[in-house]
């Protein structure tokens, strides 16, 4: 099977491609959020786009697996900037902070719950 020329590309270049192809796809995600009435945030749109891709063509993996690694590898840095944004808010948080733990407390009871769930489904296929 021939190889596509991408594939001849040195690592640095594959690398670039696929940050900016991640970088697009968020984005396109932020433009989208920002002009459709979804509700949703762009982050969450661009991730669904990227979802989409690879699933439509596994390849597309191959352009952008060592850029999304290495994203993952620095994700604390790139979280921070949303704590600082929560701390000059906190007196709006204050007075929904029943609601927010209330929030906390099912979210975490109900990821518990699936992942207990995905465990046992995983774990009786292999019987």
């Amino acid at each position: 099977m021939l190889k596509p020329a991408f594939w001849k590309l040195g690592r640095s270049l594959k690398l670039g491609l696929g940050l900016a192809l991640l970088v697009g796809l968020a984005g396109a995600g932020e433009w989208a959020s920002h002009r459709l009435p979804l509700g949703l945030p762009g982050a969450i749109l661009g991730l669904l786009a990227y979802l989409a891709l690879l699933a439509a063509s596994p390849r597309i993996h191959a352009w952008t697996g060592e850029a999304a690694e290495r994203l993952l590898k620095v994700l604390g840095i790139l979280i921070t900037p949303a704590a600082v944004g929560l701390a000059t808010h906190t007196d709006a948080m204050a007075s929904e902070l029943g609601r927010i733990v209330i929030v906390l407390v099912v979210s975490t009871l109900a990821t518990g719950l699936a992942t207990w769930a995905t465990f046992r489904l995983v774990t009786s296929w292999r019987r």
